[in-house]
């Protein structure tokens, strides 16, 4: 995820850290033709591309990479004593 654009249908589950549509990635519809649409978007519109790629970076920096992950596992075990 280091800067890589994702292009996702909406979680099922709950992330610690809530990623933003159209900021850290990209929701979409189980329909084909809105994927489609979204990846036609993204290549028609490079600013669109570099503003998700860089808060795609943020968000893994803040939230996802290991030491904040285990950060927050630690935390959320502390909290339940």
């Amino acid at each position: 995820a280091m800067g890589k654009i994702i292009l996702s249908t909406t979680f099922v589950n709950d992330l610690p850290h809530e990623m933003e549509n159209n900021t850290n990635i990209i929701f979409c519809d189980n329909s084909i033709a809105d994927m489609q649409m979204k990846i036609k978007e993204l290549i028609a519109d490079e600013q669109y591309r570099t503003m998700l790629k860089r808060g795609v970076k943020e968000y893994y920096i803040e939230h996802a990479c290991p030491k904040e992950v285990v950060k927050n596992l630690i935390e959320n075990e502390i909290k339940k004593y």
